[in-house]
C-alpha cells in the first residue's frame, strides 16, 4: 500500500525547498510575495460575491463520494458587523484539521467581519465548562462522550458547523488514519476476520470515549463482536506505533501523522477508517453566539466558510502558499503537512450523526443518560445556512 501521489508531492517540495527558504527569508508573510495567492484572491473578489445552489446539500444524503457544499472563492462576501465584536474561541490543538479557524484568523477573514477573535488552547471538555460559565463563546470539538454527558446534564451549547473527513475515508486499501492491527492477530491477514479481534489489546489514550468509538463500532458491526470485546491498554497517541511494533498492543487507532511510519510495513493492516463523507466534529457555540448575539455567530461562520472556499477547497496542498500558511499557523514543517492527504473540509452536518455516535457510546455504557440527546437539542444548522444565504 503506497501513497505515490504524496511521495511525488514530497519530491516536488524538496526540489523547490531552496526557493521556499529564500521566499520565507524575504518576507514574514505566508506567501513569497508578502500575500498568499489565496489572500490575493480574497482581496480581489467582488465584495458582493454570493454562494449559489452548490452551497447547500441534503443533510440526509450519506452516500460515499457525495458532493460537499462549496461557494466561489471569496464567498460568502463579508458583511461586517456594525460594532466591533470580541469572541473568545477555544481549540485543543493547532493542527491542520482546524485550519479553517486558524487561517480565518491569520488571513484576516475575521477582521473582514469586524470580529476580534481570541483563540485559546483548551481541551474540549474544559472548553465546554468554560462556555457554560460564560468565559468562552465557542470551541472546536468532536462528538465524544463528554459532550453528550454535558448536554444531558443541562449545559447549553449547539453543534453549529462540521469540520472535515479524510478524502479516502471508508477505503481500507488506502493508508490513512484509522484502526491499524498487527497481522499476527489474524489467521489470514490478506482477508482479515474482524471477529478475531475478540480480546485484542487496543492501545488508546482515552479508551472508548472519543469520536473514534463510533467508527470502530461501525467497522465491527456484523462481525459478532463489539468494541466492548477489546481490551483497552492506556497508551498515549505518540507511543502507539512503538507499542504495536513491540507487541505491547495488538491494535490502535492511529491519527495523523503517526500511521505514516507503518503505512508500508507488511506486518500491519488497516481495517477501519472514519466513516466516509461524514464530519464528526467541528464548531460548537455557547448561547452567547447561537442565541444572544446570533448575528456575530453567523458572521463567525461566514468567515470560516469563506476561508474554506478561498484557501481550503479541493487539493489545497497544491497551493504552496496555503501550505506555508498552514505550517505557520500550526508551527509544523511544510513537509509534515504534505506527508498526509489533504482533508475534505465540510461545514455541513449530516442527519443522524449525533444519534449514531450516541448509540455506540450507549452500547458501551459510556453515557450518563439512558437515551440519546435528541438531535434538535444539540444541532443547529441554521447559522451556516444563513451564512451562505440558504436559510
Amino acid at each position: 500500500m503506497k501513497h505515490s501521489s504524496l511521495r511525488r508531492r514530497r519530491l516536488a517540495a524538496l526540489l523547490i525547498a531552496l526557493a521556499l527558504v529564500v521566499a520565507a527569508c524575504g518576507d514574514d508573510d505566508a506567501g513569497s510575495g508578502g500575500e498568499s495567492a489565496g489572500a490575493a484572491a480574497a482581496a480581489e473578489t467582488d465584495p458582493d460575491a454570493v454562494c449559489g445552489d452548490e452551497a447547500a446539500t441534503d443533510p440526509a444524503d450519506l452516500e460515499p463520494g457525495r458532493a460537499v457544499a462549496r461557494c466561489p472563492a471569496g464567498a460568502p462576501a463579508p458583511e461586517p458587523l456594525d460594532e466591533r465584536t470580541e469572541i473568545r474561541f477555544a481549540t485543543a490543538v493547532a493542527g491542520e484539521f482546524v485550519a479553517p479557524l486558524l487561517l480565518a484568523d491569520s488571513m484576516g477573514e475575521f477582521e473582514r467581519e469586524n470580529l476580534d477573535v481570541e483563540i485559546v488552547t483548551l481541551p474540549f471538555a474544559d472548553a465546554i465548562a468554560q462556555m457554560q460559565a460564560g468565559n468562552l463563546d465557542g470551541s472546536t470539538g468532536s462528538l465524544e462522550a463528554s459532550l453528550y454527558n454535558a448536554v444531558a446534564s443541562g449545559i447549553d451549547l449547539r453543534w453549529v458547523a462540521g469540520n472535515f473527513f479524510p478524502p479516502d475515508a471508508g477505503d481500507t486499501d488506502v493508508p490513512q488514519s484509522g484502526l491499524w492491527v498487527r497481522n499476527d492477530v489474524f489467521s489470514d491477514p490478506d482477508d482479515p476476520d474482524l471477529a478475531e479481534l475478540d480480546g485484542a489489546r487496543f492501545g488508546s489514550n482515552v479508551g472508548f470515549a472519543s469520536a473514534t468509538t463510533y467508527f470502530i463500532a461501525e467497522a465491527l458491526d456484523g462481525s459478532g463482536i463489539t468494541p466492548a470485546d477489546l481490551e483497552i491498554v492506556q497508551v498515549p497517541s505518540a507511543d502507539q506505533v512503538t507499542a504495536l511494533q513491540n507487541d505491547a498492543i495488538d491494535a490502535a487507532w492511529l491519527v495523523d501523522p503517526f500511521w505514516i511510519s507503518i503505512a508500508d510495513d507488511p506486518d500491519f493492516t488497516l481495517v477501519a477508517t472514519q466513516t466516509p463523507g461524514e464530519p464528526m466534529g467541528g464548531f460548537f457555540f455557547g448561547p452567547s453566539l447561537y442565541e444572544e448575539n446570533r448575528e456575530a455567530g453567523v458572521a463567525f461562520l461566514r468567515a470560516i466558510i469563506r476561508t474554506i472556499n478561498t484557501y481550503l477547497a479541493d487539493d489545497y496542498q497544491d497551493d504552496r502558499d496555503v501550505v506555508a500558511a498552514i505550517a505557520d499557523a500550526t508551527e509544523a514543517p511544510e513537509e509534515a503537512i504534505l506527508d498526509t492527504p489533504p482533508l475534505v473540509f465540510d461545514w455541513e452536518i449530516r442527519a443522524g450523526s449525533t444519534d449514531r455516535s450516541q448509540e455506540a457510546f450507549l452500547a458501551l455504557d459510556r453515557l450518563e443518560a439512558s437515551e440519546p440527546v435528541p438531535e434538535d437539542e444539540l444541532v443547529d444548522r441554521s447559522l451556516y445556512t444563513d451564512a451562505v444565504g440558504a436559510g
